[in-house]
């Protein structure tokens, strides 16, 4: 692992405001394969991990084809309607749990993100806010079980999208976003943001009194961070500004008046198949990767690195996790 411990003064943790013996790494852009440098540090107090100086031209290394803007519709046709009505079985069940049908769906191809979310999740009026939606898949979802208050956000989509009664999708930033929702959902977007402490702000100012936020995050205290470093396909630098800790992440939630009152660790075998490419050199879009239909890993080595990603989730030392904050009493 490439580092170096920083002086004191050297760098400012945006988090906590540590500046003394910070630990300092050089990472590469490897989804696209770029592999420029970009400097990132380890804060020696609170533990998150973040970019020491945000790219200038960052488009650059999100580009038309980066999975968080692949919009979410199908085409008509019959086969695509049967696919459709397959998929809503398998949702009604990650949501209900009840359906044998969508049980055996579930089973087979399962949707961790309804499963996660699935006990907030009380009726179908309740107002949903998706902050960094992209293309809106977990709200098409929503939409397709009959929830009638979605609202999407993502300031890096082309334009407004008006899906439906009661589904919109703004292109706008978060802290311009008025009313009142109650359930604030981030899906691996809040470490894309560069100003965190006024992303907190503006989630006390939108959540309902009562209401639930879900902020889905890389998790930089894991054995993943720990045992590969800058290889680690989690840290996707320069695109991920911060990896926050447990207790960063714990930090800015009570500056901003919240309690954390679950965490669920739901880190799958990426954390090592990503990884251990990133070590041998090559990009996830490469035609050699699993992402692109790649024969790097054998069977027998995949159902490994899934076994251990649900020991290290038990242990609590999975590479992701979703933090639950409620109001403050």
């Amino acid at each position: 692992m490439a580092e170096k411990i920083l002086g004191e003064n050297a760098m400012r943790c945006r988090i906590c405001g540590n500046e003394n013996l910070n630990h300092c790494y050089a990472a590469r852009e490897m989804m696209f394969g770029f592999r420029d440098e970009f400097e990132y540090f380890q804060c020696s107090e609170c533990d998150c991990l973040q970019i020491s100086d945000y790219p200038v031209d960052v488009a650059k290394y999100y580009g038309d084809s980066y999975y968080s803007y692949q919009a979410y519709y199908h085409k008509n046709s019959f086969v695509n309607e049967l696919i459709r009505q397959i998929l809503k079985l398998r949702d009604e069940y990650e949501v209900s749990n009840k359906g044998f049908i969508g049980k055996i769906l579930s089973l087979k191809r399962p949707n961790p993100t309804l499963r996660l979310v699935s006990a907030e999740l009380i009726n179908k009026d309740i107002s949903i806010l998706e902050v960094g939606c992209g293309g809106g898949r977990f709200l098409h979802s929503l939409h397709k079980l009959g929830f009638c208050n979605l609202t999407g956000l993502d300031p890096y989509i082309t334009h407004d999208l008006i899906v439906g009664d009661g589904f919109s999708i703004y292109k706008k930033e978060l802290k311009n976003l008025s009313g009142k929702y109650d359930l604030i959902f981030f899906q691996h977007s809040l470490e894309h943001m560069p100003q965190q402490a006024s992303v907190f702000n503006s989630i006390s100012d939108l959540l309902s009194e009562n209401g639930v936020c879900i902020i889905r995050i890389p998790i930089c205290e894991s054995f993943a961070w720990k045992h590969y470093g800058i290889n680690w396909v989690g840290l996707d630098a320069p695109r991920h500004y911060y990896l926050h800790s447990t207790r960063s992440l714990g930090i800015l939630a009570e500056n901003a008046g919240f309690n954390v009152s679950k965490i669920i660790y739901d880190s799958t075998a990426m954390q090592f198949w990503g990884s251990e490419q990133y070590v041998r050199d090559i990009p996830l879009r490469d035609k050699r990767s699993l992402v692109e239909g790649g024969r790097e890993f054998s069977r027998l080595q995949l159902a490994e690195f899934e076994r251990k990603a649900e020991e290290l989730n038990i242990a609590r030392q999975g590479d992701q996790a979703a933090f639950f904050l409620t109001h403050a009493d």
